[in-house]
């Protein structure tokens, strides 16, 4: 009787171990980009696209949106929409110190620059105040003068501005001049360690370098290599939402291509130190995420979102959301835009966000109904739903549910924007 329990024993222990061997062979096995979205188009119903308003009310977490009616808040759990304060709309015309337009001369004023700093106490404004033209002046395309134009450093609790010449200034190390048509992009600001941060903007969009910049001494370093200043090197585009939350970070993706001719066979993301621009802290494969299908005429990485704890980033496309783990590499497929005949549906690439308890990532879905077949009820619904061609829906993904997909709010030339 205890030679068969220890028969009984041994038997259970080697289906144990066979059982593991198995288990650990299946998960290191590598899935194909076809295996991807198959499994993930299979396992998606049209249940997971239909209005859910479930979770708790959280007062943080609202998204700053704007439409044809101007700039809200969208509360992401319950879809209700408030005005925006003045702040969140760029409105700074009650603060002190700020040059006011004069209505009697039909002045306008446009704040082309705003930066918020990280401890957001603080925000810079590049700040131009116009003349309208006349209506014979705009048949003409003459552009309007400039009455006033500067730099300012607004406290937002006292609601008080100086001028200042931090974006104006001239920075040892940028060197974006010796190229026609390239120029500085600002795009962050850390007012406590008087760093500024930014990139190359041309007509080929947003490019490396990424500039680091200290605003005491006016001086900038700059990312090595992946230069699209030098005639050779391999251009690396800096998407929207490239640097964390806390500034210590930030990506550019390495395309390998020449821009709006052909797509590279090979792309990269480069993970940064914000302390250590000579080269990556990683370098993760990316080129599943592309899509090179008749109808993605040129795919790319067009927005960046991280999470809070700055181990994850949401990377969004023409027409996916993917997350990449930043300990392991692993890439996940979290949306692909439903297919159809002609190109209505697509991601609005501008930006992707986390909700402030990073429980949703939140996007816009663009729906063009100029260029839509409507072929079943959902589309003739969006129609009706608001006026205007290009039809924007504000969509969450639940992470904590599965990767639950819901809309939360649908308007006209609809934005998400990002503070």
């Amino acid at each position: 009787m205890k030679g068969t329990n220890k028969l009984v024993w041994i038997v259970a222990f080697l289906l144990l171990v066979l059982g593991i061997m198995g288990y650990l062979i299946f998960v290191k096995k590598q899935k194909t980009p076809t295996d991807l979205l198959d499994n993930f188009r299979q396992n998606k119903t049209s249940e997971n696209y239909s209005t859910t308003e479930n979770g708790s009310l959280l007062n943080s977490n609202k998204i700053l949106i704007q439409t044809n009616d101007g700039y809200s808040l969208v509360d992401v759990t319950t879809g209700q929409a408030t005005d925006a304060p003045a702040i969140e709309r760029g409105d700074f015309s009650d603060f002190q110190g700020m040059p006011a337009p004069d209505s009697n001369k039909k002045e306008s004023s446009d704040d082309s620059v705003v930066l918020f700093s990280l401890n957001k106490n603080k925000v810079i404004l590049v700040h131009s105040v116009i003349i309208n033209a006349t209506d014979a002046e705009i048949e003409s395309g003459m552009q309007p003068s400039v009455v006033n134009s500067g730099d300012y450093v607004c406290e937002l609790a006292t609601k008080k501005c100086e001028k200042t010449e931090l974006l104006s200034t001239s920075y040892q190390g940028i060197d974006s001049t010796k190229k026609e048509g390239k120029y500085v992009v600002w795009t962050n600001w850390d007012s406590n360690k008087n760093i500024l941060f930014g990139h190359i903007g041309s007509d080929n969009g947003d490019n490396s370098p990424v500039y680091k910049c200290d605003t005491s001494k006016k001086i900038c370093q700059k990312t090595e290599g992946y230069d699209s200043l030098v005639d050779g090197e391999v251009r690396a585009n800096v998407p929207q939402g490239a640097f964390s939350r806390s500034m210590n970070k930030f990506a550019m993706i390495a395309q390998n291509d020449v821009p709006d001719q052909q797509t590279g066979a090979k792309w990269d993301f480069l993970l940064y130190s914000s302390d250590d621009l000579s080269k990556p802290l990683k370098n993760f494969d990316i080129s599943v995420i592309i899509d090179r299908g008749e109808l993605a005429s040129y795919d790319s990485v067009y927005s960046l979102a991280w999470s809070g704890d700055e181990k994850k980033v949401a990377i969004a496309t023409t027409g996916r959301i993917f997350m990449l783990n930043l300990e392991s590499g692993s890439l996940e497929l979290l949306y692909l835009t439903p297919e159809t005949e002609e190109d209505s549906i697509y991601l609005d690439g501008g930006a992707l966000a986390f909700s402030s308890d990073d429980k949703y990532l939140v996007f816009v879905q663009n729906f063009d109904k100029s260029a839509a077949l409507f072929t079943d009820d959902s589309e003739d619904e969006i129609e009706d739903s608001a006026q205007g061609d290009i039809v924007g829906t504000l969509k969450k993904i639940d992470l904590t549910k599965g990767n639950e997909i819901s809309d939360v709010f649908v308007g006209n030339e609809l934005q998400l924007e990002i503070l």
